[in-house]
């Protein structure tokens, strides 16, 4: 328990003691949009999703010193006296376990709480022993383990690492690449329990740790906490890269005085963190795709122990970049930073995400995370995405998945349709459908006609070449096109699309369908009842035994076609106020219909059924009069709130149909291939997913064909083919999955 555990624990306590705000926390203080930005849905991220209350976390941790978490806090020099003084009660309550410790690993540390064991496998057990009596002792539910402790030395994967079954021989051995670590990954995933890797070296990232992940369902993250000097890189970088603004160099300095700058003084350390550091810059800015702006890097590193600092890390860096016709320009940072300070809300976040990732049965690597490290986790053979904007947008898209609800692409055409289409006076936004006015429909002429059809044939052109580099930026890498990527997972999602799409229209149908059939049985039985009027009580009596079988079909189908409205609201996940009178039509068919229609079906099968039973001839009893004149009342109350109570609306589109909390691994494309929902191109741009990208090309071939056809022109195909009928519109698709922007 150093610095960063130290002041983590002590900032919840804080918070919860209302001493101080959650700031940098996004579990906290984040939200996130939901739907069109024209929706207004921007809850909080814990509104949003059921992550853990800051009220039911319990801490526990391993360390080599014995002091408790308030000495060690006091040590660490992170917090000021008044912030430990209000907390010291709670701080000494948290003692360390003896930890799992070997200064061949970490050379500039030693310590005395330390255990002791015939082999790695013992200790193993030991850390597996004192999950369990931490569990047991403090009647908890759910576990998390988050490493905070020390950079490690350097070790890459090798083949004790490839197999759980050569990983597990190797703690009998006492395997030297096996590291303590990996040891506490090892305890924490065979039990199913989250793990996040805070430090830079190889932990959890080995082959055989992440096969047991999915085994046993434990989620896990890494590595390195994202919290100064690399924080910064992963802002500044991706703004020269959108620029396209070349780098010449880049020159990072650090001094920090804490522990963690002591460890690595070690070079063997160092050679962990600066791998994790210098891997930044070539995964953002790509030098093989833009080798004339980032070929020829000078990317520098270096971290000095500087005792006096403690805690407050500065990092300085100097930047040269060039611009249009070669200019050179600088940039200077100097970013004085508080280390634990900014870590410990990391710490928080992955703790709270990884508990809900485990809760939703997301196994296995979490990608989604990889906004919170320097050296994020990613399948094997995937290169892992840097740049802290896309980053974002994953992690926030994975909540709106885990809830249902759209993606964000940032297409945004839906608010525009096409400046073709208005131009024409073709309204096909909210506000209305079909044709514009005649006084809003500008006027038509050879010259405007040719110049918009020249402009849109410029846009073609433009984005046929774009599509056609990114092809072949792609071929050059030898990557396979996002196509043959994710074939079979994008016909399965298609599939899931149809089904998903035929469940609207069958809800759609089965709802009318009901509605008619109860209207139908209403205006039947009350024509019988009003017919038999003049046949006195022997014909009344006559005509209600009539007309029982068709109120059975009435009440039935009313039930039916309630339960379509309701399944329909659900799967278009509207709710009261979303469409137009849907609050006064829930209103009506909750507070008036409903009870109505269950009093009626109550005295015609109960009070009517049985004073016609009592009732074999004339003259009628009185009960069963009061009961005749009960349901002639009651149809009179019902029948007119037909109209207002229907909640169906033709042409309206429905989102796709989610629950609470879907899991992440399926559907797969949207966990392993990122770059077709809310990753990044080729050149490291947002892409928009493949299916909006057919709607949005067959809009504008559709906008061309719509200019050529006032010009007098046959309008072309969907793919640019002839039309065999004049003046035929594009088809449009199929099946559209709709997403908000």
């Amino acid at each position: 328990m150093g610095a960063v555990a130290t002041t983590f624990m002590a900032g919840v306590e804080a918070i919860r003691k209302g001493l101080s705000k959650p700031v940098g926390s996004l579990t906290q203080m984040g939200t996130v949009r939901l739907g069109k930005r024209t929706d207004n849905r921007t809850p909080r991220i814990d509104e949003l999703v059921p992550i853990a209350k800051l009220g039911d976390v319990v801490f526990g941790g391993w360390d080599i010193y014995t002091d408790n978490a308030y000495e060690a806090a006091r040590n660490a020099g992170v917090l000021h006296n008044e912030h430990l003084q209000a907390l010291k009660g709670f701080l000494e309550t948290i003692k360390p376990w003896p930890a799992v410790f070997d200064p061949v690993y970490v050379k500039k540390l030693h310590g005395e709480n330390v255990k002791k064991g015939k082999n790695k496998r013992d200790l193993a057990e030991q850390v597996v022993a004192d999950i369990q009596d931490f569990k047991k002792k403090n009647g908890l539910s759910r576990l998390v383990m988050v490493w905070c402790g020390s950079t490690e030395v350097y070790r890459e994967a090798s083949d004790v690492h490839s197999t759980i079954e050569k990983f597990e021989k190797g703690l009998e051995e006492s395997h030297p690449d096996i590291l303590p670590s990996m040891i506490y990954a090892y305890a924490a995933i065979k039990q199913g329990i989250p793990y996040a890797n805070g430090a830079p070296n190889l932990s959890a990232d080995i082959p055989a740790l992440i096969a047991l992940a999915k085994k046993t369902g434990a989620p896990i993250s890494g590595k390195d906490f994202k919290t100064g000097q690399t924080l910064m890189k992963t802002v500044l970088a991706p703004a020269f890269k959108a620029r396209q603004l070349g780098l010449e160099g880049w020159f990072s300095t650090n001094i920090l005085g804490n522990r963690d700058g002591e460890v690595l003084e070690d070079p063997e350390s160092f050679k962990t963190k600066e791998v994790s550091k210098l891997g930044v810059l070539d995964h953002i800015l790509q030098p093989k795709l833009y080798p004339d702006l980032y070929g020829n890097i000078h990317h520098v590193v270096r971290i000095n122990y500087y005792p006096p600092r403690g805690d407050n890390k500065e990092g300085w860096d100097a930047i040269d970049i060039f611009g249009w016709m070669g200019y050179p320009m600088q940039i200077k940072v100097d970013f004085l930073c508080r280390d634990s300070i900014l870590a410990a809300p990391i710490v928080l976040d992955l703790a709270l995400f990884s508990d809900l990732a485990g809760r939703a049965g997301m196994s296995g690597i979490q990608e989604w995370l990889s906004f919170y490290f320097k050296s994020p986790m990613t399948a094997p053979g995937l290169y892992p995405e840097h740049d802290l904007f896309i980053q974002l947008m994953k992690l926030k898209n994975t909540l709106r998945h885990l809830k249902g609800e759209e993606l964000i692409t940032h297409l945004g055409l839906e608010y525009y349709r096409l400046a073709g289409a208005l131009r024409y006076g073709k309204h096909h936004g909210p506000a209305g459908r079909g044709s514009g006015s005649r006084r809003s429909r500008p006027r038509i002429t050879p010259t405007r006609t040719a110049r918009s059809l020249h402009s849109d044939a410029i846009g073609l052109v433009f984005r046929s070449a774009a599509d056609g580099l990114r092809r072949r930026q792609r071929r050059e890498r030898g990557e396979p096109g996002p196509r043959a990527l994710g074939q079979h997972q994008l016909r399965a999602a298609r599939g899931r699309e149809d089904l998903s799409g035929l469940a609207d229209p069958l809800l759609q149908a089965v709802h009318v369908g009901g509605l008619l059939c109860w209207l139908a049985a209403v205006l039947l039985a009350q024509g019988l009842l009003f017919a038999a009027r003049g046949g006195g009580e022997a014909g009344q009596l006559a005509a209600r035994r009539r007309v029982r079988p068709v109120v059975l079909v009435e009440h039935a189908a009313f039930v039916l076609a309630l339960a379509a409205g309701v399944l329909l609201l659900l799967h278009r996940h509207w709710g009261l106020g979303h469409a137009r009178w849907l609050a006064v039509k829930i209103g009506l068919t909750l507070f008036l219909l409903v009870p109505l229609e269950a009093m009626h079906a109550w005295i015609a099968h109960v009070w009517i059924a049985r004073g016609l039973r009592q009732t074999p001839a004339p003259p009628l009893s009185k009960d069963l009069v009061r009961g005749i004149g009960m349901d002639d009342m009651l149809r009179a109350l019902a029948a007119p709130l037909l109209v207002l109570s229907v909640p169906y609306w033709p042409g309206c589109r429905c989102g796709s149909p989610g629950s609470d909390l879907v899991p992440l691994d399926a559907p797969r494309h949207l966990h392993e291939h990122e770059e077709r929902d809310h990753g990044a191109d080729g050149d490291g741009e947002p892409r928009v997913p493949l299916e909006e990208e057919r709607v949005a090309e067959e809009h504008e071939e559709h906008d061309l064909g719509h200019a050529r056809l006032q010009h007098g022109q046959a309008p072309a195909g969907p793919r640019g083919a002839g039309s065999s009928r004049r003046g035929r519109r594009s088809p449009r698709p199929r099946s559209q999955t709709r997403h908000g922007c």
